[in-house]
């Protein structure tokens, strides 16, 4: 009898869950669970590198073609990041309303060609060396939430290696070691 109850209940709840996406498709809005990238403006952006540690940002210009087609692809790459990742990487926007944005100016060096993808580690702004493809935008965060933000060295020979002291002392074979 329990278990018919506890069933009864999860069968409910599936089908009240398929009613609210259904009810907001019927809308023309988009559902919690498709869309999976943050929307960011310049006041978000710092609670936003904060929450998330690793972080994946399309700066754009409304008006754009060629950043809305990237911002599709990063809507498309959300869902299999999510599942991969282990909702360790979160994909954002960053529209650009105002040539005078103060958070621009601390996040890009330079000259800004959009649309640009910058990456987050730790609320520390990377390149991003992949391409704007789904494929690529998946690999390339997948290797960056699967390496280490510290890495541990455990031996001499690590840190050796770490410092590049192993190849220095092959350049170097007639010339003192640097101390340890």
């Amino acid at each position: 009898m329990m278990r018919l109850v506890l069933l009864a209940r999860i069968l409910l709840l599936l089908c009240l869950a398929a009613s609210r996406t259904a009810a907001a498709k019927a809308k023309g809005k988009k559902s919690d669970a498709a869309d999976e990238l943050l929307y960011l403006t310049d006041s978000t952006l710092e609670v936003a590198l904060e929450a998330h540690p690793l972080l994946l940002i399309s700066v754009s210009v409304p008006g754009c073609g060629v950043c809305d087609a990237v911002d599709k692809r990063l809507r498309k790459a959300a869902p299999e990041l999510r599942v991969k990742a282990k909702a360790a990487v979160k994909l954002g926007q960053l529209r650009i309303d105002s040539p005078d944005s103060p958070v621009l100016g601390r996040i890009v060096q330079g000259a800004l060609s959009l649309p640009k993808l910058i990456v987050f580690r730790e609320g520390e702004a990377l390149d991003y060396t992949g391409d704007d493809s789904k494929e690529s935008i998946v690999k390339t965060m997948l290797a960056l939430a699967s390496r280490d933000t510290v890495q541990t060295l455990r031996s001499v020979k690590q840190a050796e290696r770490f410092l590049h002291l192993d190849s220095w002392s092959s350049q170097h074979a007639d010339e003192e070691k640097p101390p340890r």
